[in-house]
């Protein structure tokens, strides 16, 4: 059942924050809002989905593990306007009873995607309306209870860029967004095995503590046997492969996220993308 939700009024530019905050459904509530006041001709900007996941309940990743449900998103956009693919931040490990693991998130967690704004809008032109639909599954130690929210919020156009809520999308106190190892701001180089299934992690300090690895999801593979073993500077990660009888690997990469706790003891992520022809996949009937 979707919720519809209470769209804010578009008031003079420079006065209320375009956020648009939705009604209450299961165990999740959720509000939308942008890291500016208005839309600037051929700029960039983010759109954010802040869920705030009641006590003892939490929801999933991309890849939600061991059972559950991947958290998804849904765009409306006007025309002319480019949304980027959701990021995630990094997913906590949820060890529930009888050994299930989870990849999710518990009390608050933002998700965020890039907005490409088109170079030929009027500067002083109408308002933008952005609209998103995202669609969950809140599960706590004896239920689960799927949900699912239509939001929306409305933009003005500028010729100047006015950033906002920069106290959320920057917060420390909400999940952190990956890094690309491939990156210069990457803590570490990537490295990937021949003829096995294999990660070296090379770090440019010292190591950190607590170095996990989630694999996102691909249908047709079964990720397991996972070990993640550092030394001095280098960690590595180990794990089986395994391709599902009857079916095809669409990606010729599988993407993953290497977690971690930095020096201040919060989380962070790299992300990297391993050539699934750097190792054999066995077959799963």
């Amino acid at each position: 059942m979707r919720f519809l939700s209470v769209l804010m009024a578009v008031t003079a530019f420079g006065g209320t924050a375009a956020t648009s905050v939705a009604a209450t459904p299961s165990h999740v509530q959720v509000r939308m809002l942008a890291d500016v006041k208005a839309v600037k001709p051929g700029d960039t900007f983010r759109i954010g989905l802040l869920l705030n996941v009641d006590p003892h309940w939490h929801i999933y990743w991309e890849n939600p593990g061991d059972s559950g449900e991947a958290t998804s998103i849904k765009y409306d956009v006007p025309t002319g306007f480019h949304v980027h693919e959701t990021i995630f931040p990094v997913p906590a490990r949820l060890t529930l009873p009888g050994g299930i693991v989870n990849y999710g998130y518990e009390n608050r967690v933002l998700l965020i995607a890039t907005v490409d704004t088109p170079a030929n809008l009027d500067p002083h032109g109408h308002p933008f309306r952005f609209a998103a639909t995202i669609n969950w599954l809140a599960c706590s130690e004896e239920k689960c209870v799927p949900g699912s929210q239509a939001i929306e919020l409305t933009l003005p156009v500028s010729p100047d860029k006015f950033e906002d809520n920069q106290d959320t999308f920057a917060s420390k106190s909400l999940p952190q967004f990956p890094v690309d190892c491939a990156t210069s701001d990457s803590p570490a180089t990537c490295t990937f095995g021949i003829g096995g299934a294999q990660v070296t992690i090379k770090w440019k300090q010292q190591a950190p503590r607590n170095v996990e690895f989630f694999p996102a999801p691909e249908e047709a593979l079964q990720i397991k046997h996972v070990t993640v073993q550092t030394e001095g500077d280098t960690t590595a990660i180990r794990y089986q492969a395994t391709v599902f009888s009857g079916q095809t690997i669409k990606s010729h990469q599988l993407r993953a996220l290497i977690a971690y706790d930095d020096g201040d003891g919060v989380r962070q992520g790299v992300y990297i993308a391993i050539p699934l022809e750097s190792f054999p996949a066995k077959s799963k009937p």
